[in-house]
């Protein structure tokens, strides 16, 4: 076609549709780019493209409609069908334009104006590069009007894919077939070009079948593998071993007479005849599927076994040990060379052995070097020694490597490092193509992403600097202006032990696949020794603080993350497991210092109230860490590494010791019977029902089928109203449903098992059962102390909790039950304590408000003193039983409330006033009236009660606020235990003015509290 008397070239015209999405503020499509453009100049204004996009191919090149569909259509609408001649506006290709800046065939450039964009190359790799980059530009929607012009620094852009397998059940952390081309679809869109691809067992052999595995990847997925990378241009090189890391095949006995030595599989005997033949016999069955292989990777490295078998032995006392490796491995090279295919070798042996590396065939063998952080690596910097013998090198960094760490997270300081060093050195010696290592560890595969990323961001601009490197992520990735979630991964780099890679399990690392080196039972003897514990205290404190200001800060950013929730989710995963694994481990060693410890059992009761949270969350992070790694992976292996990184033992360990701890102040009761759990719970609602639902999932359970059995049977007139009681709850306090949502999720329960368990005792006429009481007694000091009981049976001790609850500026402490969240008592960092009992219901209620002991939640949400408290509740309409609320505040008010249906009563302390009382039946005047539904029995006990408060106030004037009160609750007819239907189940104090809950960790007759400050 002739235009203005020039020539223009074949074309390739797309118009495409682009949807219109919210830009995330702050963030910029073009700052967005990975790689980074070597130019790139925005000239106003956004693309108004034709809807949908035509496109049509260009003529003699090989990019096809499968690869431009592959690219774009994720992001792009395209038309049905290519055009066949270029439309006058949208999108145009221009394939050979000399206009192309640069010499590289991938150079291209892009042109964004206002009706069309322009995009020339000097070939289809040209012009893919710059639809991946058109890709990147229309994420958000609006493509801005600019002008690109790039061109990669290096030819060759690789990325190791590694799957270390031997057999089906081992712990590595490997994708799976899905997840596996997920992952080459990413890395196609950051213009990597090239794959390494180690299957070892994953691969199905034909000929040898014994050496794949049972999870070994089928003929049908090998041939949809090779078809995606080929659709995306991106060129295959295969690696399989000839010498050492033969594993995959030398661990099964028909392969013995391969081996160095009989009992070892690390290593081929490299004068074995036969072994050659053997490898070419792979090399074929490799062929078979990837018959347009260009290069092919012989491993070769760390053979650690050279002259160990006798004829080996002979060979090197006459010849040297490295002919025993350059004869072999060169003569294999000499054969995947004679095949029409470049032979690559990994260099460490040659940088043990130079003396020998003429005898390899130059002119063929491309050295692979590896260095994977050049100022710390144990070898000196070696690459110019190769290139000076005229190889050409491949230079290879490394992501994930070594036994650095925790098999929880990657560690990524010298990875990074290492990729900033060795990438532009190796540019700077001449090289010019690089392949990124990967190795398959057991922590999550996708959080090499941020690695993989970083590299494919350097091996096309080996001048881009880490920071915009995480700007440009965190806005491609997550869609976040904010570049923190980038450094949240070098936050969780760090070593964690009980949690240690599972290179730490090998006890012989010539068997790489032997882990049963570090039982749970050899690392406490190890980490417990004097001279090791102190170290790993510390390194348990500092992985707790990581994981801790990990989550709280993903917190935030949640909200404003638009996309790639799996790896965010990924990264809180990681942060979560290491917060459950450094809990756990700490109480190990904090109870070890107690049994040891004399007079310590306000500390053990302490210790005892944590430990069902910290064993609740254990078994919550190893759930959702089965669960989420077994979505990419493969379920034997993750089996394995999750069992690994969770070892049943831990927990088994700790309750032996918890029993034996509680056997130490309470005649051998267990530690569910000496202490209410506690539950640090922040978060907004859903989040914090879901931590308190995960944590305690056993226990809510328990109450569900203890409380929740009505539930099936219930008449329609009870189920109509727990039907009004959410009505009106989520009507009047949506947060509360949101919470019990999340409870509910947590716990794999429904939402209506979780609501029926919050309000069972409100949807019906309550038996008139003795209750709870609150007792508020002002001090000499002129400070109140609010003391409350929970009287009810045994059974349900194991089911209260004790949370501490931070959200939206409010901070307080609320004890209930599990899996709800009632207000037995509470303390609000502002001062504000509360007591409830039960008490008689208002006739006639029809199931409209909120389920009595829901009531005061919403108080903890708004109130700071008494009179606040006492105005937020008359504006809350109660459903089922009363309640009895004793209130007191740092200020010095107190106030005993009455409540049920939407009459209210309050009887407020007088200023001389040294104590007053709340029990189970109402004491103000227009509230008595209720009182009839209480029995003689129940009304015999509240005057009891309140006959003995009397004489305690007559016989304690002037005495010490906190211990007559401590003394009150002690004894009879206060502490139960022993009467007629009664126990005293637990007791607190509360000093609104120290703002401290005294809670006790036994029967309050053993007078044994323990002690919770908002400064804790």
């Amino acid at each position: 076609m002739k235009t203005a008397g020039k020539l223009i070239p074949t074309t390739l015209i797309v118009i495409i549709i682009v949807p219109i999405l919210q830009a995330q503020p702050g963030s910029s499509p073009i700052g967005n780019l990975i790689p980074k453009p070597k130019s790139c100049i925005t000239t106003g204004g956004v693309c108004n493209l034709s809807i949908p996009a035509a496109f049509n191919l260009p003529e003699h090149d090989r990019l096809s409609e499968k690869t431009v569909r592959l690219t774009l259509g994720k992001i792009i609408h395209l038309a049905p069908k290519p055009s066949t001649q270029p439309p006058a506006q949208g999108l145009q290709l221009l394939i050979g334009n000399p206009g192309v800046p640069g010499d590289s065939p991938e150079a291209y450039s892009l042109r964004a104006e206002q009706n069309r964009i322009v995009i020339m190359g000097k070939t289809g790799e040209g012009i893919l590069n710059g639809l991946r980059t058109l890709a990147q530009l229309a994420i958000d929607g609006p493509i801005p009007q600019c002008e690109i012009n790039d061109a990669p620094d290096f030819s060759m852009r690789g990325a190791h894919l590694c799957y270390h397998l031997i057999r089906e059940s081992l712990a590595y952390n490997v994708p799976n077939f899905q997840s596996l081309l997920s992952q080459i679809d990413r890395l196609a869109s950051m213009k990597v070009n090239t794959v390494l691809l180690e299957l070892e067992s994953m691969f199905p052999y034909q000929k040898h079948k014994k050496i794949s595995c049972k999870i070994a990847f089928t003929p049908d997925q090998i041939n949809q593998l090779r078809d995606r990378l080929d659709t995306h241009h991106i060129q295959i090189i295969p690696l399989v071993q000839c010498l050492g890391h033969a594993y995959n095949v030398l661990t099964h006995d028909e392969y013995a007479e391969y081996r160095e030595l009989p009992d070892y599989i690390q290593q081929y005997c490299p004068t074995n005849p036969k072994v050659i033949d053997l490898y070419m016999e792979f090399v074929d069955e490799y062929l078979q599927f990837f018959p347009h292989i260009k290069q092919w990777h012989l491993g070769g490295d760390e053979s650690r076994m050279l002259g160990r078998c006798p004829r080996c032995k002979a060979k090197e006392k006459e010849l040297g040990r490295s002919r025993l490796y350059v004869d072999h491995v060169g003569e294999i090279a000499r054969r995947v060379a004679a095949k029409g295919i470049t032979p690559m070798l990994w260099s460490d042996m040659m940088e043990h052995h130079p003396e020998a590396m003429d005898l390899l065939p130059t002119e063929s063998l491309k050295i692979v070097y590896w260095n994977y952080d050049l100022p710390t690596w144990p070898r000196g910097y070696a690459a110019p020694m190769f290139i000076n013998k005229g190889f050409k090198v491949i230079g290879s960094p490394g992501i994930r490597f070594g036994g650095t760490g925790t098999e929880l997270s990657v560690y990524y300081p010298r990875a990074l490092r290492g990729l900033e060093s060795l990438i532009p050195r190796m540019y700077c010696d001449g090289c010019r193509e690089i392949i990124t290592t990967n190795w398959m560890k057991g922590s999550p595969h996708e959080s090499t992403e941020y690695g993989s990323a970083y590299a494919a961001a350097l091996m096309w601009n080996k001048s881009i600097s880490r920071a915009d490197f995480q700007s440009r992520y965190a806005g491609l990735t997550f869609g976040l202006a904010d570049p923190g979630i980038c450094n949240l991964h070098e936050t969780l780099s760090l070593w964690l032990p009980y949690a240690e890679p599972v290179k730490d399990h090998m006890p012989n690392h010539l068997d790489r696949f032997d882990l049963s080196g570090l039982p749970f039972s050899q690392k406490w003897q190890r980490y417990t020794k004097p001279g090791n514990e102190t170290k790993v205290l510390q390194q348990l404190k500092d992985g707790l603080t990581a994981a801790e200001q990990t989550l709280k800060i993903l917190e935030q950013l949640h909200p404003r993350c638009s996309r790639g929730k799996r790896y965010f989710d990924i990264i809180e995963l990681s942060a979560e497991c290491i917060k459950a694994k450094a809990r756990l481990a700490l109480a190990l060693h904090r109870e070890r210092h107690l049994e040891q410890k004399e007079n310590a059992d306000t500390d053990i009761l302490r210790w005892s109230s944590e430990i069902p949270a910290i064993i609740g969350a254990w078994k919550a992070a190893k759930e959702k860490h089965h669960r989420m790694l077994l979505e990419t992976g493969f379920k034997p292996c993750i089996d394995f590494v999750n069992e690994l990184m969770f070892e049943p033992a831990e927990v088994e360990f700790l309750e032996k010791m918890g029993r034996r701890l509680a056997g130490k102040i309470s005649e051998g009761k267990k530690p569910s019977q000496v202490a209410v759990a506690f539950l640090d719970n922040p978060g907004p609602p859903y989040k914090r029902g879901f931590v308190h639902g995960s944590t305690f999932k056993e226990e809510i359970s328990q109450a569900i089928e203890k409380w929740c059995r009505g539930m099936k049977t219930a008449s329609p007139y009870r189920l109509e109203l727990k039907n009004r009681m959410f009505s009106y709850t989520l009507q009047n306090f949506p947060y509360i449903i949101e919470e019990l949502q999340g409870i509910a999720d947590g716990s794999g329960k429904s939402l209506d098992e979780i609501f029926w368990l919050n309000i069972f005792n409100a949807v019906g006429r309550i038996r008139p059962l003795p209750a709870c009481s609150s007792v508020i007694r002002r001090g000499t000091d002129q400070n109140l102390y609010l003391g409350k009981t929970s009287d009810t049976n045994e059974d349900q001790r194991k089911m209260m909790l004790l949370r501490r609850v931070r959200y939206n500026g409010r901070d307080f402490y609320v004890v209930g039950w599990v899996g709800t969240v009632w207000v037995e008592m509470a303390l609000t960092s502002t001062g504000l304590a509360i007591g409830g009992s039960s008490a008689p219901s208002q006739p006639g209620q029809t199931g409209e408000g909120i389920g009595q002991h829901l009531g005061a939640y919403p108080v903890l949400f708004q109130a700071d003193n008494v009179e606040q408290a006492i105005e937020t509740l008359t504006r809350i309409k109660f459903a089922g039983k009363g309640k009895i609320f004793g209130l007191a505040d740092a200020v010095g008010n107190a106030a005993i409330l009455e409540k049920t249906g939407t009459a209210q009563g309050v009887i407020r302390i007088r200023p001389q006033q040294i104590g007053i009382l709340g029990v189970n039946d109402y004491q103000t005047p227009h509230m008595r009236q209720y009182n009839s539904e209480r029995s003689e029995a129940m009304l015999r006990n509240c005057q009891n009660r309140r006959d003995a408060f009397d004489r305690w106030l007559s016989t304690t004037t002037g005495a010490d606020g906190l211990k007559s009160v401590t003394q009150f609750l002690s004894d009879n007819p206060f502490c139960q235990t022993g009467q007629a239907n009664m126990y005293t189940l637990s007791a607190a104090i509360i000093s609104p003015v120290s703002r401290e809950m005294r809670l006790t960790g036994l029967p309050p007759s053993k007078k044994k509290y323990v002690t919770w400050r908002f400064i804790d």
